[in-house]
């Protein structure tokens, strides 16, 4: 059980902004291996970090204009405590290993979230795509996520509307789905959608974010929330995508990272505008599933078999599964 001194330590960490998680890893690696605990590596001098551990100019520039606002940190601490929000430093055992093993250096140093943290140990699909879906990737999205969701799998994905929403709101239709919200700003902005509100039992959802607690939305949040649901996933359906746009960089980091990929198949002439980049996921190797309306129409077998070899990957320790699809897969993405 962290104490309350260590907790705001986690907080402050995340309050240097603009030092790279990297960076912060790297620092309290080295102090660890001097038997130093990050409180004690937080509160030496400036001379004794860049003496003893010769500390990155950047980071010690953030040190110095993030002191520690006593007042500000205790008052992030209470509200977290209020709204039973908990949080997991990198450095912490209970820290996903499919994370670290995923995003390696770029891992969040502190992680803050709001749920039932055993969801984090299922198997899980992240579920990626347009906002501005069509009616039939809305309807296709909830019948996969419910139909993933009935056999223990979580479904992972942001909280925009379109197809985020639809896909929690699939895993929650499920006796025992579980479903992870990933965010791109802190976890005390956390606003559930009006589809969502009423399903949100903290026994069935898990809400996640890597951002100072009380930040806003920006940009390159969203971008680093894309790379976080992907390491949060055994598999990335891209319901539907665009030939740019926040679902491409989901795809690009499945494919770094080895993991599974598929997307609906629209019947010639039918694709919709927001699935026109759905066809050139076939020569990255995806897996390509039909459009359905209900959960008992999914034809999972193949899906399931991708998501369950890659879950059996990290839980062995392979840093990047191999689904034996994309490694053979030709093409430039779009």
């Amino acid at each position: 059980m962290a104490t309350n001194e260590q907790r705001r330590d986690w907080i402050r960490i995340s309050l240097c902004d603009g030092v790279r998680p990297e960076t912060w890893l790297y620092a309290l690696e080295t102090a660890k291996a001097a038997d130093v605990d990050p409180h004690e590596f937080l509160t030496l001098s400036h001379l004794q970090r860049e003496r003893t551990f010769h500390t990155p100019e950047g980071l010690e520039r953030a040190l110095q204009q993030h002191p520690g606002d006593t007042k500000r940190i205790d008052q992030l601490l209470d509200a977290l405590d209020r709204h039973d929000i908990w949080m997991i430093p990198a450095w912490d055992e209970h820290y996903p290993d499919v994370v670290r093993q995923c995003m390696g250096a770029q891992a969040p140093p502190v992680l803050y979230c709001w749920g039932d943290r055993r969801i984090l140990s299922r198997a899980a699909l992240a579920m990626v795509g347009a906002s501005e879906a069509s009616a039939s990737g809305l309807t296709a999205a909830q019948a996969y996520a419910e139909a993933v969701a009935a056999r223990k799998i979580a479904v992972v994905s942001g909280l925009a509307r379109g197809i985020d929403t639809a896909s929690h709101q699939g895993a929650l239709a499920a006796d025992e789905g579980a479903t992870i919200a990933v965010l791109p700003h802190g976890i005390l902005r956390l606003a559930w959608p009006d589809e969502l509100a009423g399903d949100a039992d903290p026994s069935r959802v898990l809400a996640v974010s890597s951002w100072p607690p009380d930040h806003g939305w920006e940009s390159r949040y969203a971008v680093e929330r894309n790379k976080l649901i992907v390491a949060l996933s055994d598999g990335v359906f891209a319901v539907e995508t665009g030939l740019t746009g926040g679902t491409t960089y989901s795809v690009r980091e499945a494919r770094r990272t080895h993991k599974p990929l598929m997307t609906l198949e629209y019947a010639k002439g039918e694709t919709p505008p927001s699935a026109v980049g759905n066809h050139s996921l076939r020569a990255l190797g995806a897996r390509m599933l039909p459009v359905i309306q209900h959960a008992a129409e999914a034809p999972l077998q193949g899906l399931l078999e991708d998501v369950d070899r890659q879950y059996k990957c990290r839980k062995s320790g392979v840093p990047w599964g191999d689904s034996g699809r994309a490694d053979d897969a030709q093409g430039e993405l779009f």
